[in-house]
């Protein structure tokens, strides 16, 4: 897809992407469907065309490294928020263990 080669993939391959069936890529999960969608893109160069060229924006648009690694910036700074944020215990025993840590360190 990065390459603007059109895919076809099944399903399951393709479950956690934000992809578009029919427009980013082909979906077949039968093997004789996935036959077909194979020999559609070989006989049809416009779709061969857009189909590539729509999963080459969906590479764009979701896998850019720039917008990964502020995906991941964002979350380690939530997370940091949390952690530094005073901890209060949600059960007895979690108010003993806080507890306890506390008398250890002073």
């Amino acid at each position: 897809m990065a390459c603007g080669t059109p895919v076809v993939a099944t399903s399951q391959a393709v479950s956690a992407l934000q992809a578009r069936a029919g427009a980013d890529l082909l979906v077949a999960d039968e093997p004789a469907e996935f036959a077909d969608a194979v020999v559609r893109l070989l006989d049809d160069a416009t779709l061969r065309a857009q189909v590539g060229s729509a999963g080459r924006q969906y590479v764009e648009q979701y896998h850019d490294w720039d917008r990964i690694v502020e995906c991941l910036v964002g979350m380690y700074r939530e997370e940091m928020e949390r952690a530094a944020r005073p901890r209060r215990p949600g059960s007895i025993r979690e108010f003993r263990e806080l507890h306890e840590s506390e008398n250890a360190n002073a």
